[in-house]
């Protein structure tokens, strides 16, 4: 937890469903389904606990049915159609290799490991500037510390 803890993750995936739904209509959401949107927050966290590096090229967080049909009524679109609306959010969704990064289906949000693998080393450069702090420490670093 804290500073060095996966709460970062949790962070950037917040910033995800803000830039893709707006940071106004996701919270207009959690105050007008309270119990739905905690449910959401308890599948993002799950979903982060459950995500390996494989062979899969999507790991996916369930999605409560009346968030995505919330976000169908709210999000503007040139053809309301929210499908298409996450492919063209270009910030978030730019294609690799021919893949799109970010996808929606009826009861996922779909996102490709190499995001989920981004999300990782930002917790992990954190922890690595801070070992590179301390042992920059004369104290750490005249020979007196054999391990770390």
């Amino acid at each position: 937890g804290g500073a060095f803890g996966s709460s970062i993750i949790d962070h950037q995936m917040m910033q995800m469903l803000y830039e893709l739904f707006d940071e106004r209509n996701v919270n207009a959401f959690a105050m007008k389904y309270q119990q739905s949107y905690v449910e959401l927050l308890e599948n993002m966290i799950w979903s982060k606990c459950q995500f390996t590096y494989n062979t899969e090229k999507y790991h996916s967080i369930l999605i409560p049915m009346n968030f995505i049909d919330y976000m169908s009524e709210n999000v503007k679109s040139a053809d309301n159609d929210l499908e298409n609306y996450l492919g063209n959010v270009q910030s978030l969704c730019d294609y690799y290799n021919g893949e799109q990064l970010i996808k929606l289906t009826t009861d996922y949000l779909l996102i490709h490991t190499d995001v989920w693998m981004k999300w990782f080393d930002k917790c992990i450069e954190r922890i690595l500037y801070h070992c590179d702090v301390i042992l920059s420490n004369d104290e750490m670093n005249n020979g007196q510390c054999k391990y770390l």
